[in-house]
């Protein structure tokens, strides 16, 4: 399972803010049928790559914050086609490439 934060703080987007995170991570290595395995965050489309960045090293930085406390957390998904190469310099383990894949929908 992995703990969707809305890092962009955006209306349109689900998740949990920054600061709900240590008391839901807690909540969920107590459920015997989940494994907590990491975080994801989709992020708000930036074309400015600095901003971008930015983003991508605050849920870096929550994940390896959360990894102290649950170390056997492996997980860390964010970016997607247009910003994958960013997202994996800030720690991504997992990215979602379907436009590469399908083309723009």
């Amino acid at each position: 399972m992995l703990i969707q934060i809305n890092i962009s703080d955006e209306v349109s987007k689900s998740g949990i803010t920054p600061a709900e995170l240590d008391k839901l991570a807690a909540e969920i290595v107590l459920l015997p049928n989940l494994k907590l395995r990491g975080l994801m965050a989709i992020t708000a489309p930036n074309n400015e790559l600095s901003q971008q960045m930015s983003i991508f090293r605050s849920m870096e930085n929550l994940f390896n914050q959360v990894k102290k406390q649950y170390p056997d957390i492996d997980t860390l998904s964010m970016g997607m086609t247009a910003d994958l190469d960013i997202a994996i310099a800030c720690g991504s383990t997992l990215v979602r490439i379907g436009t590469a894949i399908f083309g723009s929908r």
